[in-house]
């Protein structure tokens, strides 16, 4: 999605992208609410095998898919990354100067990219610029597991166990609305990631999530000392759930783009996996320090996920660059520098020689080629 994206197209799209977890979430979540009332193992069977679906629609209609441009290129197929770029990009027409700029942007990073043999697991520290790529790639992989989410998912019984809620129907029912509420954050932040940028929407995610969960865990603590009688305790504590997603969905929706799209060609299908590992490795310690921690210290267990917010907080302020408003190939140098990225020069001219042409999108708007390029 990021590679074969319309370049002013690729925020939005990835991170909408992104929004399909959630949807997922939403249809699982009223799924099992409505199943809870059959009164045999289909309760649970069915929202299993409804699972099967969406894999078996997701696999047909992948078939269609567009191989990437850069990975044509790379692999010495010019001729069908210009007709995919064309056909995406220009209306089919092969001579566009936004397809003949992206061809000659993507044939000079990605030569410069063979020469060096930059596809091998240690060009991942060989620079300072990937250097600080791969910081970034482990620390966003691991904020979107550590910054309290699995509690308000995963294990989100528990959680309202602490404040007093304790029917199954009354937690299923709230978990359900609150699917709602995660879809529709979801969305609206992936439509703010050019406007408010990628860094932008993590630090706005990440400070939201701290408030919250400092509110959450004062408030658990006073309900906890006065056994769990007072009501609107228990509902401000319910109220943060929801505001949570208010911090989680921004950074969820930029993550995913913000990662692969910083990443060298060479090293995006291993910057891709090492997200996921981290995603992985983190719901290791979820799954079995979770439980046992919220069994055994309840609500003091949130202390820990404050002082995690806090330095992802810091972390996000100081060492996290904006990427919004450039090319794939752009971004380059926002980590290696102007004068470190290969061929700069001959790109420069080439982009002066097309910038003032226009280009035809697809869906028939004039879009000015200068859009999207500075």
């Amino acid at each position: 999605m990021t590679e074969c994206a319309y370049p002013t197209h690729r925020g939005k799209l990835v991170s909408l992208y992104m929004t399909q977890w959630p949807v997922g979430y939403l249809i699982a979540a009223w799924t099992t609410y409505g199943s809870f009332r059959i009164p045999s193992s289909w309760s649970w069977r069915l929202p299993s095998l409804l699972q099967v679906i969406p894999s078996i629609v997701q696999l047909t209609l992948s078939i269609f898919a567009p191989e990437s441009p850069r990975w044509l290129i790379y692999n010495d197929r010019t001729d069908e990354a210009v007709e995919m770029l064309a056909k995406y990009h220009a209306d089919g027409d092969r001579n566009s100067p936004l397809v003949r700029f992206q061809v000659a942007e993507i044939q000079a990073i990605l030569g410069e990219e063979k020469e060096n043999g930059s596809m091998k697991w240690p060009e991942f520290i060989r620079t300072r610029g990937n250097r600080r790529r791969l910081l970034i790639l482990l620390f966003v992989g691991y904020v979107m597991q550590w910054s309290g989410n699995a509690l308000t998912s995963y294990y989100l019984p528990k959680v309202l166990d602490t404040v007093g809620i304790r029917t199954a129907k009354t937690q299923l029912l709230i978990n359900a609305v609150l699917s709602i509420w995660q879809t529709g954050c979801s969305i609206v932040f992936a439509l703010l990631i050019d406007r408010v940028g990628r860094r932008g929407l993590i630090l706005f995610g990440t400070c939201t999530m701290l408030v919250v969960f400092i509110v959450w865990t004062i408030a658990s603590a006073i309900d906890q000392e006065r056994d769990f009688q007072e009501s609107g305790l228990a509902s401000a504590m319910v109220a943060m759930i929801f505001v949570f997603q208010v911090g989680y969905q921004p950074v969820g929706a930029a993550s995913v783009l913000y990662v692969t799209e910083s990443a060298l060609f060479s090293l995006r299908s291993k910057t891709a996996m090492i997200f996921q590992a981290c995603g992985y490795t983190a719901s290791v310690f979820n799954n079995f320090a979770n439980p046992i921690a919220m069994n055994s210290i309840t609500w003091r267990y949130y202390v820990v996920y404050c002082v995690i917010l806090a330095l992802e907080v810091l972390i996000t302020f100081f060492f996290l660059p904006e990427t919004k408003g450039r090319r794939l190939e752009e971004i380059g140098e926002v980590f290696d520098g102007p004068y470190i990225v290969p061929k700069f020069n001959t790109l420069r001219k080439i982009e002066t020689e097309l910038a003032g042409e226009s280009v035809i999108p697809s869906k028939g708007n004039t879009v000015d080629f200068n859009e999207g390029i500075n």
